[in-house]
């Protein structure tokens, strides 16, 4: 009964921790896209938010080595815990994805400064925002392995001190008009703070650095390859499927319309990063009570979040429809009216806050082979509507694309995860 009432306490600490940062996070984005909408032009504007879209996209180049890692030491710590095993595990991926992080980072980094048709002064912003990408690589596990140990409210500390640098910096930059100095400023404060999470984390459970022996590194990399392999895969053709809207738009748009539909999506955004700041706590949850056979609280929590976030989303949704103008005209400056954009990416996020509630589930058990199949299907679906609705229809064609890709997979991951916890 006390380790229940501690592991309860654990649980409604990290959500608290992890809501707090990711709501700092995303009133910091807000912030900040309100900060530049307002100072620079509109096609600079474009091509910041679609550096932010790919940035946002990078974590899931590490192979899924860090979704796999925060699995296996979630299970390892619910069992009772192996420190030397834990700890050797960690570092063995810590080498791995620095090494993985530094060759991206160095590729893209002398593509970026060879590309055609860009612009001498935007050249040295994608060096350096190629560079920071590689590093984000090496250094975002700390992202990760918090909540393996249920950490979230720790990480929801770092979380908002980020957001309140990132927030702070680009308001005292973007005085200056300078967009080389906002990549600079912005990135760099980003990988410093991804880099401090992951030196707390290792002081936090007092580990000492480890050297990286080639036969650990087979070791270990025998040990996760195949659920790394899957989460991978199940992040890239997620995230290719929900996190490339902007990208689509921009290859047959221009970076004003591009910079206008950013502004409309990150409204919607930041439901979904709300209620996914909710619920990814709950992933280790899972895999903690169902590694001690309590299936009970299992489906009691996910029928809870399942309602809550139908009711949820569908009144907010409601909610920005209604306020959205009003709300963009204060926050940015801009007037944008489009109601039937709107409501699409409405329906999009209530989608897409349905399928979290039960990838958390699946994640938390270990269930990812049928979630990478879904998302494939999807994803092929995806890209041939965009290449026919764009250019047809115009921008409202990529949501709708996404909707109707992301559809059966809403569908499916529901019955799957009602069939798991009820037989």
């Amino acid at each position: 009964m006390i380790a229940q009432k501690i592991s309860s306490k654990r649980l409604v600490l990290s959500s608290i921790g992890t809501i707090g940062g990711r709501i700092s996070n995303a009133g910091s984005q807000l912030l900040i896209t309100g900060i530049l909408a307002r100072t620079l032009n509109a096609n600079m504007f474009g091509f910041w938010a679609l550096l932010y879209t790919i940035y946002s996209l990078i974590p899931n180049l590490d192979f899924g080595f860090g979704q796999a890692l925060r699995l296996k030491l979630a299970d390892l710590n619910a069992r009772g815990g192996n420190r030397d095993l834990e700890e050797r595990m960690f570092w063995n991926v810590s080498w791995i994805l620095l090494i993985l992080g530094i060759i991206f980072g160095s590729v893209a980094g002398i593509v970026s400064l060879f590309l055609p048709n860009i612009e001498t002064q935007l050249r040295f912003p994608l060096f350096f925002f190629s560079i920071a990408c590689g590093l984000t690589i090496s250094f975002n596990l700390g992202t990760q392995i918090f909540y393996s140990y249920e950490e979230g409210f720790q990480r929801g500390i770092l979380d908002i001190s980020q957001a309140l640098l990132l927030a702070i910096s680009v308001w005292i930059i973007s005085r200056s008009n300078q967009l080389s100095l906002l990549v600079f400023a912005f990135y760099s404060v980003a990988v410093v703070c991804n880099a401090i999470a992951l030196l707390w984390f290792i002081q936090k459970r007092q580990w000492k650095i480890q050297k990286a022996y080639f036969s650990d590194l087979q070791e270990t990399f025998k040990e996760i390859w195949q659920s790394s392999l899957w989460f991978w895969l199940l992040a890239i053709f997620a995230a290719g499927i929900s996190g490339t809207l902007p990208l689509f738009v921009a290859g047959a748009t221009n970076f004003e319309q591009v910079g206008h539909f950013v502004i409309l999506q990150r409204l919607f955004t930041l439901l979904i990063t709300l209620h996914y700041a909710w619920i990814s706590t709950l992933q280790s949850a899972y895999t903690r009570s169902i590694a001690r056979d309590e299936w009970s609280w299992a489906k009691r929590t996910w029928q809870r979040s399942s309602i809550i976030t139908a009711v949820g989303m569908l009144s907010l949704s409601i909610l920005m429809i209604w306020l959205h103008q009003p709300i963009i005209q204060l926050w940015t400056g801009k007037h944008i009216f489009d109601p039937i954009l709107v409501i699409v990416l409405a329906c999009l996020a209530c989608i897409l806050t349905w399928i979290n509630v039960h990838s958390v589930v699946l994640n938390g058990m270990g269930i990812i082979q049928p979630q990478v199949y879904w998302f494939f299907f999807g994803f092929v679906i995806y890209i041939f509507l965009n290449l026919i609705l764009i250019p047809t229809i115009g921008v409202i064609g990529s949501p709708i694309a996404t909707i109707v890709a992301l559809s059966p997979m809403a569908i499916l991951n529901y019955f799957f995860v009602k069939y798991r916890l009820t037989n």
